[in-house]
């Protein structure tokens, strides 16, 4: 098999990420502790350090001034499963759920997740990642930074490249320029794997988180599968844009925030801090998630009267506005073009309000309303309330604002309506489903005092 030709050059990327995968999979010992209970999870943490090596890769051996490829990799990787050693967690037992033989149901709903992943895989492989996000903005700027051996400066300070969104954060094309230095060439079909590979990554956490927290295997595999066929998501289009690497970073910091709620372990912490600065990397409503789990851990804060909340919010702000002066000091800072809160104190306001109303109703809702009753119903009656889960909070504050951006866009609320505000919610799809797959279900075992009743295999 020629490795030029797309299955020869789809083995080679899967190659590549499969080894990621593996050192990822031991560093993330340094983040969630041992044990069976976690072994999902591990491997889902496991594909975003993967990612991570592989866009770190890159500004790490410019700053080096060596050139990007398998040394500098495999040294990174090297070096972060000495630390991971170092610093790894113990393992801890999880109390004992139901282990009887998986019901017909169980059977049919996994048999839904691994085909929503087959068919993901062929809507992503089959043709080269043409989405206009993606030739203008993602992929202009890894082909750009993987040609030139360097972050040009001309993408991020020349008012040509305006069009491409300068101030948008660069993780993904860190990572499509990671991958196609490894692969030894840009390759804009077989790199779409990447985008399986985070849908996987999502999965595992989703299915992992939901187990060990107590939620029963049909309403686990449930949200698995409503999570795996979510074309809103998962589509051709979106292939190549940021929207499918930020549902799984969403996830990533969401999770970690309930955990950290909780103190259900020793690694919340650092997984909070991880999540979130992923987040803030991949998208600039990632950065706005980050900002909103920063608020409400400092409402939990005055709240419960815990300095371990001051404390993760201190880090979660950390991670987001650390992201944010760097790019701004390394690639300088940009204005808003599209979004202008000036436009509301202006005359006219009243007929953008309903204009945006109008138009979201029309795109948003009307075509798929009973589904949006439906979580609806699943949020809010259930055995918890939905108060009480902060999943729930974050993503209301997150979908609220998406739905009111349209009022100040400086192209008209239509233009922001049909191009952006549908595909930022369907970002939020995995984090919804983990936290309605915990509204569903009484857990096997309260988190609360999880940390009490876990047996510690090593210390």
């Amino acid at each position: 098999m020629s490795p030029d030709s797309l299955p020869g050059s789809v083995l080679q990327v899967g190659g590549i990420l499969l080894l990621a995968l593996l050192a990822g999979r031991i560093v993330a010992a340094a983040f969630l502790p041992g044990g069976s209970g976690w072994r999902l999870e591990r491997w889902g943490w496991g594909v975003a350090i993967a990612s991570l090596l592989l866009a770190v890769e890159v500004p790490v051996a410019f700053a080096l001034r060596l050139s990007p490829g398998w040394i500098v990799f495999l040294a990174l990787a090297l070096g972060g499963i000495v630390a991971a050693r170092r610093f790894r967690l113990p393992e801890l037992d999880l109390p004992a759920g139901n282990r009887a033989a998986p019901s017909p149901t169980a059977l049919i709903l996994l048999a839904l997740t691994a085909a929503g992943v087959m068919i993901y895989a062929v809507r992503a492989l089959s043709e080269p990642m043409w989405s206009n996000d993606f030739l203008a903005v993602w992929g202009l700027k890894g082909r750009t930074i993987f040609g030139d051996s360097g972050i040009p400066q001309r993408l991020f300070r020349w008012p040509e490249f305006e069009f491409s969104n300068p101030g948008y954060p660069i993780g993904l094309p860190l990572i499509y320029a990671g991958l196609a230095f490894l692969l030894g060439r840009w390759d804009d079909q077989s790199s779409a794997l990447l985008f399986p590979f985070f849908q996987l990554g999502t999965l595992m956490v989703l299915f992992g988180w939901l187990r060990r927290r107590g939620a029963g295997l049909v309403v686990t595999l449930a949200a698995a599968a409503f999570v795996s066929n979510s074309g809103v998501l998962y589509s051709a289009w979106l292939t190549g844009m940021a929207e499918v690497p930020l549902a799984f970073t969403l996830l990533l910091a969401g999770t970690s925030l309930w955990d950290f709620l909780d103190d259900s372990d020793p690694g919340s912490f650092r997984r909070l801090l991880l999540g979130s600065l992923l987040a803030a990397a991949t998208k600039n409503e990632g950065v706005f998630f980050v900002a909103t789990l920063v608020v409400w851990l400092l409402f939990q804060a005055v709240r419960r009267r815990e300095r371990r909340c001051w404390r993760g919010a201190a880090a979660v702000l950390a991670a987001g506005a650390g992201s944010v002066l760097l790019h701004r000091v390394v690639l300088g800072g940009h204005p808003e073009r599209v979004l202008d809160l000036g436009l509301l104190w202006r005359s006219g306001v009243g007929s953008r309000v309903l204009e945006t109303l109008r138009e979201e109703w029309i795109q948003l809702v009307r075509p798929v309303w009973p589904g949006i009753v439906a979580v609806t119903v699943l949020a809010g009656f259930g055995p918890r309330r939905p108060g009480s889960n902060p999943i729930f909070v974050v993503a209301a504050a997150c979908m609220a604002t998406y739905l009111a951006l349209p009022m100040i866009c400086t192209f008209g609320p239509n233009w922001f309506v049909h191009w952006t505000v549908g595909r930022i919610i369907g970002a939020l799809v995995p984090l919804l489903a983990a936290g309605i797959g915990m509204a569903q279900c009484r857990p096997l075992h309260e988190t609360a005092s999880l940390s009490h009743s876990v047996v510690s295999k090593r210390a």
